[in-house]
């Protein structure tokens, strides 16, 4: 009668060595089951990089058990005990479980066979030594990596940002770079992650083996990453059972490791602590349901007038491939329009949505109405721009090119001299090496020059621009959100297409009505004030 026999084997680490390993444990089983001239081989189950202490993530282990009692198999050799499981518990279960369905295990360093009637205790006994040899070997792991933590020494492979050599973090200009223009659009610009990590995309930022493309999740964790300011803070996570390997936050179960000024810093410490403190100024935005970002210049300024919710942001996105943003009053875009229901609770809202181009144009208007601008102001401010280039003007570098041609004749007389032996060969080394430090501090000082003048040559030709550029937005020819949303401090929307616009250096607000016609390049807003509600 034939034998259908399998074979499983395994190895915890992924590296040469192991894999080495398991190939010579595969042809061993492939000889062992030929040797045996009654047993036919069904295959050789292998896990590569998996520790034995759990089946769950043991997926050829999983597929042979699953073979074995779906009929298919009716023999299963392998190494040893600590090879099958190193848990007492899985090895117990699994071999009942076998043995039920008339597949026997064969252990063959350890010569047991769960035919035989001692196998379970002689097995109970293996198991549990293998066990206890697992939670050993997982203390000596825990001892030696928490020596490291005390040493500063980290143990990940690859940190954006950063190169690792043995543990220690030394700066990668390339990278880090990028992680600098993280915190500065966070912090300085006001920017999300999501909009930081589309705006990375847009203009190729370095990405790295671990991040082939910028998105809010990774933007986020470089954020939140202290190492990045030359800190470090071991066991954020914890795997408090050795046995499954689940690793779970660290919320007082451990003991935590802080190291301040480990490293090198990529993120200066004001910066860090900025952004510290805008993550909670965001995070103290949510409320029930509800998250502002500063993705849009409005956000968490726009609030329906008729129910107290925050407006929230829709997109439509037009055949055209053009996208049209409307406002919803929240509660009116969940709930739908305002009615009474049971307990007299009111849930809904009649609030009107608004186009976002509506939008800007209402808060343009009321810009232009309310005379924010002064222009007095404004004449004193380009005059300001205009005088500060007076005193900079553009530094001639022709007496240091003059000075650089007399040091060189003193040099090439030197050199004569000394061919004529009228200086010995150290004197005419010591001055031609004085010669040669003083031309090289000169073409330094020229190179400073003429970036100097480079930088003051273009403000002066870029000044008028840049001029006329604040005037269109002053005069309100232009839109411009950024500004808007330094000046504003919120937004009133009404169910009657009007609205309440609340200046931050201004008590009363500007209270509008406005209608729209038309789509596209034709679309066209009309406003006009109204009386305070």
């Amino acid at each position: 009668m034939t034998i259908r026999v399998a074979a499983y084997c395994r190895v915890s680490t992924d590296n040469d060595d192991q894999k080495n390993s398991l190939e010579s444990q595969k042809l061993y089983f492939e000889e062992y089951i030929k040797r045996n001239p009654d047993w036919q081989l069904v295959k050789v189950y292998a896990d590569e990089g998996i520790s034995g202490t759990s089946t769950v993530k043991r997926v050829q282990f999983n597929k042979m058990i699953a073979h074995a009692l779906a009929g298919g198999i009716d023999l299963i050799i392998t190494k040893e005990v600590s090879r099958f499981a190193r848990n007492t518990v899985d090895t117990l279960s699994f071999t009942r479980k076998l043995k039920a369905h008339n597949v026997r295990v064969v252990f063959i360093n350890d010569n047991i066979d769960t035919k035989d009637n001692d196998s379970e205790f002689r097995l109970t006994i293996m198991a549990s030594v293998a066990q206890e040899e697992s939670r050993k070997t997982s203390e000596r792991i825990k001892w030696g990596m928490t020596r490291r933590m005390e040493r500063g020494k980290v143990s990940i492979s690859d940190l954006y940002g950063y190169n690792i050599t043995d543990g220690l973090l030394s700066i990668n200009e390339d990278e880090a770079a990028v992680v600098r223009q993280i915190f500065h659009k966070y912090v300085y610009e006001s920017k999300g992650a999501l909009t930081i990590a589309q705006e990375l995309n847009d203009c190729g930022a370095y990405v790295s083996k671990r991040i082939y493309k910028w998105n809010h999740k990774n933007v986020a964790r470089i954020l939140a990453n202290e190492k990045y300011v030359g800190d470090l803070l071991f066991k954020k996570t914890i795997t408090p059972n050795y046995l499954d390997h689940v690793r779970v936050k660290n919320d007082g179960l451990e003991e935590k490791i802080y190291h301040t000024d480990n490293h090198d810093a990529i993120i200066d410490r004001e910066t860090w602590n900025l952004a510290r403190k805008e993550q909670e100024k965001r995070a103290a935005l949510i409320e029930v349901g509800n998250r502002h970002s500063n993705r849009y210049w409005c956000s968490g300024k726009l609030r329906c007038a008729e129910c107290g919710s925050y407006v929230i942001s829709r997109s439509k996105y037009n055949k055209d491939g053009t996208v049209t943003r409307f406002w919803y009053c929240r509660e009116g875009y969940c709930n739908g329009p305002s009615r009474t229901g049971n307990a007299n609770i009111v849930t809904g809202c009649n609030s009107n949505l608004i186009n976002d181009r509506a939008l800007m144009e209402c808060i343009r208007y009321s810009v232009a109405q309310m005379g924010v601008f002064d222009e007095d102001f404004f004449d004193c401010l380009y005059s300001d721009i205009e005088s500060s280039f007076e005193d900079d003007e553009v530094e001639s570098i022709k007496p240091i090119q003059d000075k650089i041609s007399r040091l060189l004749e003193k040099k090439t007389k030197v050199l004569d001299w000394g061919l004529d032996g009228k200086l010995d060969e150290d004197e005419m080394k010591r001055l031609n090496e004085k010669y040669n430090k003083e031309v090289a501090e000169l073409k330094n000082r020229i190179a400073e020059i003429n970036e100097r003048n480079s930088f003051i040559e273009n403000a002066k030709t870029n000044i008028e621009k840049t001029i006329a550029a604040m005037r269109k937005i002053t005069n309100q020819e232009v839109c411009a959100p950024e500004l808007y949303a330094e000046i504003i401090d919120k937004i009133l929307l009404y169910d009657n297409y009007a609205l309440d616009i609340y200046f931050k250096s201004i008590k009363q607000p500007v209270c509008l009505s406005f209608t729209t016609s038309g789509r596209g390049r034709t679309y066209r807003v009309e406003c006009k004030q109204r009386q305070a509600a």
